[in-house]
């Protein structure tokens, strides 16, 4: 099983971690326990454990050793060697990361594995709905109306975010953008996110 860590950067956070270790090196050891310990995530969870208050931050595959500890949302790690740096996750990514991840649970939702009795207009309703968001973060010609007519919850979130970033309001706009994953139950889908929101990373 992959594990991964998210690393905040600058001089200016105060949640940096200067104990981090070098790339793979061993780094120090921590107790694993309640808040102490290496905190990691399995891919489902990455997108779960964005850091939006503390961005940039940067997405690690790191390897774990020695006891560890589960809470509801992480694994504590006694150590973790960095492997791999994912990508760097800025503030101004929100608008893309929203749309991604939308877009990825009505792929999954509605195309690859449609909930019964899903119509095929509804479907396809949708997937305009989708264009014509990607239209208007092009600053292309879009159906402003057609941004308010939808009922898929995941879109209607990836709107709020793509407006909140055009005026400036990321802090706003990434506690909008997580509640995407955050509503999703299914693993393999807030995995498939996890792969999208690296593809934006790797695009930076």
């Amino acid at each position: 099983m992959a594990f991964y860590v998210w690393t905040p950067i600058g001089a200016d956070s105060a949640h940096l971690d200067t104990s981090w270790p070098a790339l793979s090196e061993w780094s120090d050891n921590r107790t694993p326990d309640g808040e102490l310990g290496w905190k990691t995530f399995i891919g489902s969870e990455v997108c779960l454990a964005t850091p939006w208050s503390q961005l940039p931050a940067e997405l690690w595959l790191v390897e774990v050793d020695g006891e560890h500890f589960n809470t509801p949302t992480e694994i504590l790690w006694e150590r973790i060697k960095p492997i791999e740096l994912i990508g760097t996750l800025k503030e101004t990514d929100v608008a893309e990361v929203a749309y991604v991840w939308a877009q990825q649970q009505y792929l999954d939702e509605m195309v690859h594995r449609p909930f019964p009795h899903t119509s095929k207009f509804r479907i396809e309703w949708v997937a305009n709905a989708f264009k014509n968001l990607r239209a208007f973060m092009d600053s292309q010609p879009y159906d402003e109306a057609l941004l308010d007519k939808h009922s898929f919850t995941p879109l209607t979130l990836a709107i709020r975010v793509v407006r909140l970033a055009q005026l400036g309001e990321y802090r706003k706009a990434w506690a909008n953008a997580c509640n995407i994953p955050n509503s999703c139950n299914v693993k393999d889908t807030r995995l498939a996110m996890a792969g999208r929101l690296r593809e934006v990373m790797n695009g930076n």
